[in-house]
């Protein structure tokens, strides 16, 4: 029997991570006359490194529980999962673990579900939770973990109100400029200003790169693949060069960063600047800023809402649409109906 770890308890055994680096590795057993030991690299990320592990090992699925089903199902399908629908579905688990701690598969009732809708205090979030957990649980019946029902079917998730909230002219002046009017030279308020431009998404924000903001090898504009529509719509926007957009870039462009930093937009952490954005970072930084400007309840994606109704009201729906990359005008209608000034004729007097 090996001996026991000394460090980095928490790992699996012949899985180590070395001190002073970010990669986890497998340590097989002495081999050959030599009895040299295997060495694999497993990658920086821990679930993916996990999911390695288990191929190397030839592990069975051994889930008796439901916290066990949440914590491997969010392992089998990191490898499937957008890096935010990753965090939200770690959120999800990390939440819902405590809740059905000790419960088998057959102790999990219908009426289990509908009481943790009921007394969990943030009601959107428990619809996003339990979604999280019938994903699970279909995949544990997948698996062969479990052969039982579903117990999420049928049971009426929280009431969700639509999000209406589009930004004021003084909010927005305030995000865009100084008090004493000029234009703030800050990524905080380039990052706004290329949202209510083009209208893009968070996650294709931050993942622009340096050479896609280089007019001489992209004349007819700024080209961005949204990564949600990527297996579906496969839609591609190209932004075309206009003054404003071409300054906006330059500026992000010239802004001081460390050799090799492909990103137009990076994270500052002390003489690293080469860091992409995180969702946890992003979310940090854009809540100083938004409080920092004395505005309250606002939400980066409220700016895309923004920027869509500003586009209805200059050119129509029909432009808003081709500015959101939404295959149907009823995605876009969800940003544009019953949001902001509507304008109706009064019926004539008989």
């Amino acid at each position: 029997m090996g001996k026991a770890k000394s460090k980095n308890r928490h790992l699996p055994p012949r899985m180590i991570q070395p001190a002073g680096r970010r990669s986890y590795y497998y340590l097989g057993p002495p081999r050959g006359p030599e009895k040299k030991r295997l060495c694999i690299p497993l990658g920086a990320d821990y679930i993916l490194a996990l999911l390695k592990y288990r191929e190397i090992e030839c592990q069975p699925d051994d889930v008796q529980t439901v916290r066990q089903m949440l914590d491997t199902a969010l392992i089998l399908m990191k490898p499937d999962l957008k890096p935010r629908s990753f965090v939200e579905f770690e959120r999800a688990a990390r939440t819902l673990g405590p809740a059905f701690a000790g419960h088998s598969f057959d102790s999990v009732t219908p009426q289990m579900i509908a009481i943790y809708l009921e007394r969990r205090s943030a009601k959107v979030a428990a619809n996003r939770e339990i979604a999280f957990f019938s994903t699970a649980w279909d995949l544990a019946r997948r698996r062969g973990w479990t052969n039982l029902p579903n117990p999420t079917a049928g049971i009426r998730r929280n009431p969700e109100r639509k999000r209406k909230r589009i930004a004021s002219a003084d909010e927005l002046r305030a995000l865009l400029y100084g008090s004493d009017g000029t234009q703030k030279n800050c990524v905080e308020a380039d990052m706004v200003g290329l949202s209510l431009m083009t209208a893009i998404r968070v996650s294709d924000m931050l993942s622009l790169t340096v050479s896609q903001a280089d007019p001489k090898t992209n004349p007819q504009g700024l080209t961005v693949r949204p990564q949600k529509t990527d297996t579906s719509t496969e839609v591609q926007l190209c932004f075309q060069w206009t003054d404003e957009l071409r300054g906006l870039v330059e500026r992000c462009v010239q802004r001081a960063r460390s050799a090799g930093s492909k990103h137009l937009f990076f994270a500052s952490r002390g003489r690293r600047r080469t860091q992409p954005f995180t969702v946890n970072s992003f979310q940090t930084k854009w809540h100083r800023y938004f409080v920092s400007c004395s505005v309250e309840g606002l939400t980066w994606h409220d700016l895309r809402r923004t920027a869509l109704n500003s586009k209805k009201r200059l050119e129509g729906s029909d432009a808003a649409q081709i500015l959101a990359g939404h295959a149907s005008i009823t995605t876009t209608e969800r940003y544009l109906v019953g949001v902001g000034e509507t304008l109706v004729t009064p019926l004539a007097l008989p």
